[in-house]
């Protein structure tokens, strides 16, 4: 059975599209014949909830120079990260700061960065993209980032103040080479924005288009913390964005800063005061109600969290509330599942005493995973 790419524990498949082409390898006639597949299948880790691809192709294969997205080519993604950028550059320090972004693409976001003066780093391997980008006057490099990129950049330009890693953590395979790299790069006191297709928007809209050769993982608050806290690093604050089809930005920093953090200057750098918090991540559906919620030790109105249990309770009578608390510091998720309709179980799963039951709920296909407790 493989292991999953963030604990190296056993994950269970859920869900399997046999085999399948690269999404984005738009081929000539005569290249038809050596087009290549691989068996696309995504499971979930019952110890860290991440859900992951069971196994991704080579990262040769899909970023390279034929890589076709463009971010630029989309006006909504320009102004979205044109949003994230002005975000960014409002929390960094005001002497001599530095901004690297993993998978920086053809620079649409740092272009923002560059146009203020700020010293910057594009890491971009689809040399496609990355030339767009050096075109544009964006600093860029064609590599893929990683721990020894990392500790070159640290020589060459120092710490970064500010990382950036928008659509790319999902891309990546080796997830703990990106993550003790980032760790490397921070600066003390530094913060990284990591931005990624949230699976409860994936789960609550059926979209199981989202599963596809360059997502590897998709990630929800718990598992990129499980994630994160391996290196020394937490999760500071995060706000869920209604772009890519549901997403959620994280920002992410030192674990030693998280007791002295600055809760206002978190909320600048998610662009928070535009979107709702973690703490009220909820999607409201006809059959149903998924709701993620941070550490109860950044959370006010805890209490108040979970009077709103109680009451979506009496106010959804005809529906089977599956609740679950992982402890006293932490509500995870809850998914009320509606009794009618096509909404059915697919499965439970029992632990050691110190996890939760968890269902695995389908709806044409797709899987809803409540989370165990780490």
């Amino acid at each position: 059975m493989a292991a999953c790419r963030a604990c190296q524990s056993n994950i269970e498949p859920f869900i399997d599209f046999g085999r399948m082409p690269l999404a984005n390898a738009f081929l000539t006639p005569d290249e038809f014949g050596g087009e290549f597949f691989f068996n696309l299948s995504a499971a979930y880790c019952p110890r860290c909830t991440l859900v992951q691809l069971v196994d991704q192709p080579g990262r040769e294969r899909m970023f390279n120079d034929r890589y076709p997205f463009f971010s630029s080519s989309s006006v909504r993604m320009q102004d979205h990260f044109g949003s994230l950028a002005g975000d960014v550059m409002a929390n960094l320090p005001p002497r001599d700061p530095f901004v690297v972004e993993i998978g920086s693409n053809d620079g649409t976001l740092l272009r923002h960065v560059a146009d203020a003066g700020i010293s910057h780093l594009g890491v971009e391997p689809s040399s496609s993209v990355a030339t767009a980008a050096v075109a544009r006057g964006v600093d860029t490099i064609g590599e893929f980032f990683d721990a020894g990129l990392a500790r070159r950049i640290v020589a060459e330009r120092g710490h970064a103040h500010a990382i950036v890693a928008a659509n790319a953590l999902s891309h990546i395979a080796n997830l703990h080479a990106v993550v003790e790299g980032i760790e490397i790069l921070l600066a003390p006191g530094g913060t990284c924005v990591i931005e990624d297709p949230y699976w409860g928007d994936v789960v609550a809209q059926t979209a199981f288009d989202q599963i596809y050769d360059e997502h590897a993982s998709y990630f929800t608050l718990s598992s990129l913390s499980h994630l994160v806290e391996q290196h020394g690093l937490a999760v500071l604050d995060a706000a869920r964005f209604d772009v890519h089809g549901g997403s959620m930005r994280y920002v992410i920093g030192r674990a030693g800063y998280v007791a002295g953090h600055d809760a206002a200057r978190s909320r600048t750098a998610v662009g928070a005061a535009s979107s709702s918090s973690f703490r009220s991540v909820s999607r409201s559906r006809r059959r149903g109600r998924l709701e993620v919620d941070g550490p109860a030790a950044a959370v006010q109105g805890r209490r108040q969290t979970r009077r709103g249990l109680r009451r979506d309770v009496e106010e959804h009578d005809d529906h089977q509330l599956v609740r679950h608390h992982s402890g006293p510091d932490r509500i995870h998720q809850r998914y009320d599942a509606g009794q009618a309709g096509n909404l059915q179980p697919r499965g439970a799963h029992t632990g050691a005493a110190s996890r939760r039951l968890c269902f695995v709920l389908s709806r044409s296909g797709a899987a809803v995973l409540v989370e165990p407790r780490r």
